[in-house]
């Protein structure tokens, strides 16, 4: 046997378990570049004494293009993230969501929430303002329904001194493709203005489902049905005394839900997830089944996702299996609880799992040198953080994800 067969045979080994890996984990995660592995981003304090330099996503993101009105004299866009993406009848859309500054000579600092739109078959950059009228609301939260239309959740700025000129506020808006502008939406749910207070955001938490019909979870008061076609809105199930902070759509068509509990903040329960915080709810007979918690004490998720495989994760702490098992993937949870409070000790935010099976996470605190953005594969428990830039996800109809870093739209397109 020559001595290159045989050196070969020595490696086959080695190409089946690579081929095998990356084959079930969307064949190019793997070989991203890590800047730290996922367990020292989801459970570690940063290097304080560290200088950071901006890394940015690297192979095989690639740079798609710049983001328009980054920084131009006179104004600047900030908080830029990826919203939402749709396919509008002859390409892919995407829409990053902004807030645009600028200097008003009269009134001085002056800001608008903007969205943009990119169209990356034809290279093409649209703006369109997310208010609604001169109502002084605005939309945030979009939603593509299954007609492709645009939605958004209705808001307002809730620290100004005057609530806006309206008695109750429609929960949700559409946006008219003719007008460039986003409308109320016709029959969905109100909230009168009153029930907003200065440290209060009673905002509804909203899911859509692949019917194409919006749940809303009204804080203190019910779940609600809202038809777009119909243009009708139905109460389903009441909520007493309960603040919904969280949902997630099953795919077995439930929706999982998750509230604030004022005993988490009591000294021996601090951040710990307790009973009564976890439900699931049955659109089909309007039923509200609480969870079981698990035995032993798990940290707060922040952030709940049920994957396509029907297991509920709690951001990076630990999912729930279909058969109501728990399984804890946070190394040290005690560790957790010993500096609950401390923001670099945080969990990531989970944000996405791509068509591949992989998971996407995101961190932000007030210090840029805790932030990141990872990836974290269930199926072997391996991951890393890839960019010290903490941004958004999304994936399109093509397999293709999408992110903003440095004032740069980046796409990756996922493996066939």
């Amino acid at each position: 046997m020559s001595k290159i067969k045989q050196a070969l045979l020595m490696l086959l080994p080695l190409t089946l378990l690579i081929g095998s890996c990356t084959s079930r984990a969307g064949k190019q995660v793997y070989l991203m570049k890590c800047i730290k592995p996922f367990q020292a981003f989801a459970y570690s304090g940063p290097d304080l004494h560290q200088e950071r330099e901006i890394v940015l996503p690297p192979h095989p993101w690639q740079v798609e293009a710049t983001v328009p009105i980054w920084r131009i004299e006179g104004y600047s866009l900030s908080s830029v993230d990826v919203e939402i993406t749709r396919w509008d009848g002859e390409g892919e859309e995407i829409w990053l969501a902004g807030n645009l500054y600028w200097m008003d000579l009269t009134s001085g600092e002056s800001s608008k929430n903007v969205f943009l739109i990119y169209k990356p078959e034809l290279q093409k950059w649209e703006i369109v303002s997310a208010d609604i009228g001169d109502s002084g609301l605005f939309v945030a939260n979009l939603f593509v329904n299954s007609d492709r239309s645009v939605w958004g959740q209705t808001v307002w700025n809730i620290l100004q001194d005057q609530p806006p000129a309206i008695e109750k506020i429609p929960t949700l808006s559409k946006f008219n493709e003719n007008t460039r502008q986003f409308e109320f939406a016709k029959g969905a749910p109100e909230i009168p203005w009153q029930s907003f207070s200065y440290n209060s955001f009673p905002w509804p938490e909203i899911v859509l489902d692949k019917e194409g019909i919006f749940w809303l979870f009204v804080k203190n008061d019910g779940i609600y049905r809202y038809d777009p076609v119909a243009q009708r809105t139905e109460r389903r199930a009441s909520l007493p005394g309960l603040e919904v902070t969280d949902v997630a759509l099953s795919p077995d068509g439930s929706i999982y839900f998750q509230v604030f509990r004022q005993e988490i903040y009591s000294k021996e329960s601090f951040f710990r997830l307790i009973d009564g915080m976890l439900f699931r709810f049955l659109p089909t007979t309007g039923e509200i089944i609480p969870l079981d918690i698990p035995d032993q004490p798990w940290p707060i998720a922040g952030k709940i996702l049920a994957t396509h495989d029907g297991k509920l994760w709690l951001g990076a702490i630990g999912y729930r299996e279909q058969d109501g098992n728990w399984r804890l993937i946070h190394p040290r949870p005690e560790l957790f609880f010993v500096s609950a409070g401390d923001i670099y000790m945080m969990p990531p935010t989970l944000i996405l799992e791509s068509s591949d099976g992989i998971l996407w996470y995101r961190k932000s605190t007030d210090d840029a040198r805790a932030d990141g953005t990872a990836w974290y594969d269930p199926r072997t428990g391996k991951g890393c953080m890839f960019t010290n830039i903490d941004a958004n996800i999304v994936e399109d109809s093509e397999q293709r994800l999408w992110m903003v870093a440095d004032g740069k739209l980046f796409k990756y397109q996922l493996s066939p």
